[in-house]
């Protein structure tokens, strides 16, 4: 599979009338953005803030992270879940380098228990620490939500996770008529003679808040399942966890796994990059690790994997 990522430097974010980019700044209008992600009957509003690189900001109840990307031309970007089911990972892609698009809320109790209550996280944008974080050094783009009556968690979830897709898409597609600082072209056609990697990428998928969606689809019955690291790019698997404290996978992280992104950056001269072997975590039988082990290791086979790099998922 073949795709042509091309980047687009973000280097200030301000608010204005219009959503816009140009020249390295991209432009925010409250009043469109908010509309778009609050557009859900699920909430009763949402505001918008923007939070400068290296800015000295707390962001407090953190649901998932976006970088916006879009595809160029009629396919989906995030297909399943925000566009249709339909095959990506190739063609062109164009994403905002340097932004993120932050969902946050305070998800009322409402009786949960054990792994299913709803955790508050916190994310100080500079200070200490700030440069081991995957948002370090990023423009934020904030959108907080508050819920209606009567709304329970699974629809919370759905909302919030379709809320920050919509926002991260209309700002990418600000760059349709631009010219990119930057494009990768991935082409993951083995070449002779180098050995074969595959990437076994465990996610969380247990239940409300402790989720992950392949093409729309819940992973909490996962198989493994063969992907390429091109669909990954295209936002065919998110997040839309709102669970855990500050150790959770974000759709962001999906986007920019450095896994990938390392093993991507070494196909064809270094090895072949044979796809990534998605599989979910946290089973509580026996025959049930197993079982997903046996999958994992049989797929490898199959690919001819002369290495598998496992990651941990959800801790």
């Amino acid at each position: 599979m073949s795709l042509e990522l091309r980047s687009f430097d973000v280097r200030t974010v301000t608010l204005g009338s219009a959503t816009a980019f140009q020249g390295g700044t991209l432009t925010v209008s409250v009043e469109e953005l908010t509309a778009l992600a609050g557009s859900d009957p699920v909430f009763s509003g949402v505001t918008l803030e923007l939070v400068a690189a290296g800015e000295a900001a707390r962001l407090t109840q953190i649901t998932d992270a976006f970088e916006p990307r879009v595809k160029v031309g009629s396919a989906a970007i995030f297909p399943g879940t925000l566009g249709p089911v339909e095959a990506v990972g190739t063609g062109k892609t164009n994403r905002l380098a340097g932004v993120a698009v932050i969902m946050e809320g305070e998800v009322p109790w409402l009786g949960a228990k054990g792994l299913f209550v709803p955790h508050d996280n916190i994310l100080d944008a500079d200070g200490p620490g700030t440069e081991y974080h995957p948002y370090g050094g990023l423009h934020l783009v904030v959108l907080r939500a508050s819920y209606a009556e009567g709304v329970d968690h699974e629809g919370i979830q759905r909302a919030m996770l379709g809320a920050g897709l919509r926002v991260a898409r209309r700002l990418a597609e600000t760059t349709l008529a631009l010219e990119p600082d930057r494009v990768e072209v991935r082409d993951l056609t083995p070449k002779p003679g180098l050995p074969t990697v595959a990437y076994a990428y465990q996610v969380q998928s247990q239940g409300v808040f402790l989720r992950a969606h392949l093409m729309g689809r819940m992973l909490d019955e996962l198989v493994p399942t063969l992907v390429s690291a091109n669909e990954i790019a295209d936002g065919a698997l998110v997040s839309g966890g709102l669970g855990g404290h500050g150790a959770k996978l974000h759709t962001w992280m999906h986007q920019n796994n450095p896994i990938i992104e390392r093993l991507v950056a070494g196909h064809g001269t270094k090895w072949n990059f044979a796809g990534v072997i998605l599989h979910r975590g946290h089973y509580y039988l026996y025959e049930d690790k197993q079982r997903i082990a046996l999958r994992v290791a049989e797929t490898a086979s199959m690919l001819g994997a002369d290495g598998v790099i496992f990651t941990l998922g959800g801790v």
